[in-house]
């Protein structure tokens, strides 16, 4: 109880050592009491301050206690009073706060800003580094990767123009070729159409010259036949042979004067059976020689055609003429028809031509027969008559299955016919 109180026990701890070391080490660290005054600090500008502004009754507590004796508390500056700390430079400092001991102590622990805001920059400017190297190397990429889009664009966009100056170029080679061979053409054809008319002018010198002669030995031979006794048996076929040898050197004289020199042209309506049944007639001696009998398909109603009777016949020879030598040459067969309309043709299962000489079998002399008979000339003879009467003439023809000569004239206007 306090009335049985006999004495006061007073115990003092010096702590001057431990301030001592804590000024020593630069440790801004101090004690302050449950009150909130500093009593222990390694800072010499903390010692006796208040934390915060301190009470007068707080004031007067302590001075009647003569806590701090010496130390007028009321006029001493709050540490905490601006609400940030400072060491004796007047530096920034953090400050932490922890509680000790039962009786309200409270230990301080300061550390200066100035690290960590140096740190703060550091990293700061570490980061804006890292951010600009990554923005340029961005900026970099992104400008590679347009380079390369433009390189690429004006690589597409030059070949673009080469392959259309190689178009145009090809275009341009392709025209020169055709010019080229328009020229060749041209060129070939006058040099064909000179050559036609020295061979019309030599065939016209030819035909003058021995038509006489050969019309006198046929007439010769004829007479001799004549004479004959019916006993000799020997001299006769020989004489027969040689008149046809002169009638076929006749028949060649007049396909050349025919090609030297075209007759006035005179046309008429004719019937085609009869044009067919006549060159039939006049080429037999000729399928008898060969042993062909040519096969004659007409219609039985008449086939009306404006043409030459008598030319119009020669087409038809020729034509029977080529075909019996083309199928004797393979054993085959020689067909005539007429129709439907002004229709002549005349077909042959002979060799055929080949497709590369078609366009060739049109050239006066030009001739497939490879016994070398004829001169080539029944063909082009035959075509400058047809054109001549308004008509044309075709040619199919496969390698190994036949030829086929198709004649075609223009139809006969019978109200025309009538009116004239």
């Amino acid at each position: 109880a306090a009335g049985d109180a006999t004495g006061v026990l007073v115990v003092k701890i010096e702590l001057q050592a431990l301030q001592d070391t804590w000024r020593s080490a630069e440790l801004a660290t101090a004690v302050a009491d449950r009150d909130g005054v500093i009593f222990l600090s390694g800072v010499d500008g903390w010692l006796y301050r208040p934390l915060t502004p301190l009470s007068p009754a707080t004031i007067a507590t302590l001075s009647a206690a003569r806590t701090y004796d010496g130390v007028d508390l009321g006029q001493a500056e709050p540490l905490l009073a601006g609400g940030a700390i400072a060491d004796g430079n007047g530096a920034p400092m953090r400050l932490r706060q922890s509680a000790i001991g039962p009786d309200g102590w409270v230990l301080l622990a300061a550390a200066p800003l100035a690290p960590v805001r140096a740190s703060a920059r550091l990293w700061a400017i570490a980061a804006a580094l890292v951010a600009a190297l990554l923005t340029g190397m961005l900026k970099i990429w992104h400008q590679r990767h347009e380079l390369v889009q433009l390189r690429l664009r004006q690589s597409a966009m030059l070949e673009a123009l080469v392959a259309e100056r190689t178009t145009d170029l090809a275009r341009e080679v392709e025209a020169r070729k055709r010019t080229e061979n328009d020229l060749r053409a041209a060129q070939e054809g006058l040099i064909q159409s000179e050559k036609m008319a020295a061979l019309g002018r030599m065939s016209t010198a030819i035909v003058h010259e021995i038509s006489q002669p050969l019309a006198a030995m046929e007439a010769t031979l004829a007479a001799a036949g004549l004479t004959l006794t019916e006993h000799d048996t020997r001299t006769g076929p020989r004489i027969e042979t040689a008149r046809s040898l002169v009638r076929r050197m006749q028949r060649t004289v007049r396909n050349l004067k025919s090609f030297a020199r075209r007759a006035p042209l005179t046309m008429e309506v004719i019937d085609l059976r009869r044009v067919v049944s006549g060159a039939v007639e006049i080429a037999a001696p000729r399928a008898r020689a060969l042993g062909i009998v040519p096969e004659i398909v007409t219609p039985d109603a008449p086939v009306p055609a404006r043409a030459g009777p008598v030319r119009m016949e020669q087409v038809c020879v020729n034509l029977l003429l080529n075909a019996f030598d083309a199928a004797a040459e393979a054993g085959g067969k020689v067909q005539v028809r007429l129709g439907p309309g002004p229709v002549l043709t005349v077909a042959d299962t002979g060799p055929g031509i080949p497709e590369d000489r078609l366009a060739q079998v049109w050239e006066p002399f030009f001739s497939t027969k490879t016994g070398g008979e004829g001169l080539g000339l029944g063909l082009s003879i035959s075509r400058a008559i047809v054109e001549e009467f308004g008509g044309r003439v075709d040619i199919r023809s496969t390698p190994g299955h036949g030829t086929e000569v198709i004649v075609t004239l223009p139809p006969v206007d019978e109200g025309r016919e009538a009116a004239e």
